[in-house]
């Protein structure tokens, strides 16, 4: 069930059954005034934007499970703000992840502009230069910091000016504000009834979802031979195919998932999978040197992992995506900067370096390790933000990427669970649950985001047909 409420959460949530909520994930204001929006007002200052909060984020506490996690955006710049409204309310402080975008654009005063703006000087056009795609665009234009679903505008030509005066030379070149590519995202739990899991049976809550926020790989496309060497430690570790007790101890959902996601630019584009080679030993069998039992040095332990790795290499791929990426896109970034990473293969048996001088067993490495290459992306979640997914008529300037917020959804709510957003905005937190099967609770304060949050589930999502229309 899909259930929408118009009006202040102060007022809304007090009408929700206590401890009948299972996760909280919601976006709310950063106290900056972005774009001159009233709602993101600071209320007089950090002592009245804290305590406005806390107050909410208190009555949010009330409706949830104890345990129950959520995910609250925070902008960097006012991040602290919102944790301590969120201490000061009663949640815990379990984390902070780190999105990171490319869409965002600097709001930097021109300080030599600004001087000769000042001493009421002319400065001298010295060229022009080319903007394009959302760069051509204004925050107003682009309808926010995202530019989520508004096309590439028509590159056009700009004046480049120069110093007029001598103290606007000086100083040119500096400004007053970074490029905004990141955003925090506070991971929070109600505190817990008893241990945790005493919690989860009691209540379904206080653990977060690892294995379905998972960075998806496909170990499939290994080779058997691959599959079957080696052993893992323990009998029911998870194996790629292979019977217990066999194989590479990997996780056939993927890597865990880290405190940091990515998104890749609005003009990136998705041309379809593509295999990558698995990693491989390299280089000549180091000397012999003292054995941890007869006829075994470590020129055996390391002939036996590059023996194995070549068997691996003629067909040991892996699955990845494949995308053209503006030259903006962070992923993109990112993996130029890592440049092709390799993690090692190490066969079952191995004694790792540390371990050798002293012939400690415990160096030995169970089961095959995972050898792979790539860039340093892959170990991230990676969103796309369509074009499409703002929905028609959607002016709300903070839209998140739905893609994004799906992850979010499924790493804090318990299967069949409802998730809360109190300051729902255009809906995006609520189109992520019904498209993940859960229910969810949505609480707008404003009327026209209300409408539009009510728009975009009724036309951009057919399985609304189970959306509870309430107002406060």
């Amino acid at each position: 069930m899909i259930s929408l409420h118009h009006g202040d959460c102060f007022w809304v949530l007090p009408k929700l059954e206590p401890c009948s909520v299972d996760a909280l994930l919601c976006d709310p204001p950063s106290g900056i005034g972005f774009m001159g929006k009233e709602w993101d007002k600071d209320r007089g200052g950090r002592t009245q934007w804290i305590r406005y909060w806390a107050v909410r984020f208190r009555r949010a506490l009330e409706v949830l499970k104890p345990g129950a996690h959520g995910l609250v955006w925070a902008l960097p710049r006012t991040s602290h703000w919102t944790a301590t409204a969120l201490e000061d309310a009663g949640f815990e402080i379990r984390d902070v992840g780190v999105h990171i975008f490319a869409q965002g654009m600097p709001k930097s005063l021109d300080v030599s502009k600004a001087i000769d703006k000042a001493a009421g000087a002319t400065r001298p056009v010295v060229g022009t230069r080319k903007l394009t795609g959302n760069a051509a665009l204004s925050t107003k234009e682009k309808r926010g910091t995202y530019g989520v679903g508004v096309g590439t505008a028509p590159a056009k030509e700009v004046p480049v000016t120069a110093a007029a005066t001598e103290a606007a030379r000086e100083w040119d070149g500096w400004g007053t504000a970074l490029k905004p590519a990141a955003e925090h995202w506070i991971l929070v739990r109600k505190p817990l009834d008893g241990t945790v899991a005493a919690n989860v049976l009691a209540h379904r809550t206080g653990a977060i979802n690892i294995d379905a926020g998972r960075v998806f790989t496909d170990w499939s496309e290994r080779p058997e031979s691959w599959k079957r060497s080696g052993h893992s430690a323990k009998p029911d570790a998870p194996k790629i195919a292979a019977p217990p007790g066999t194989g590479i101890n990997c996780h056939p959902k993927g890597r865990w998932p880290a405190n940091v996601t990515l998104e890749h630019h609005s003009d990136c584009e998705l041309l379809g999978s593509k295999k990558v080679r698995g990693s491989n030993v390299a280089g000549p069998a180091p000397e012999a040197g003292p054995a941890w039992f007869p006829g075994a040095g470590f020129a055996h332990q390391a002939g036996a992992a590059r023996a194995r790795a070549q068997e691996l290499a003629p067909d040991g791929f892996e699955t990845v995506e494949d995308w053209r990426c503006h030259d903006d896109c962070p992923i993109r970034i990112l993996d130029e900067q890592s440049g092709e990473l390799k993690s090692g293969f190490m066969a079952a048996g191995t004694m790792r370096a540390g371990n050798r001088i002293y012939n400690d067993l415990s160096g030995l490495v169970a089961s095959d390790t995972i050898g792979d290459r790539g860039g340093a992306s892959r170990f991230f979640y990676c969103a796309k933000a369509s074009r499409a997914e703002r929905g028609e008529d959607n002016d709300h300037p903070t839209v998140k990427p739905l893609e994004l917020m799906r992850h979010f959804v499924r790493l804090i709510t318990p299967p069949g669970g409802t998730v809360l957003d109190i300051t729902m905005g255009s809906g995006t937190t609520m189109l992520a649950a019904q498209a993940e099967g859960f229910g969810a609770i949505g609480i707008e304060i404003d009327g026209k985001s209300y409408r539009i949050a009510r728009k975009r589930l009724r036309t951009d999502a057919p399985l609304f047909a189970n959306l509870e229309r309430s107002s406060a």
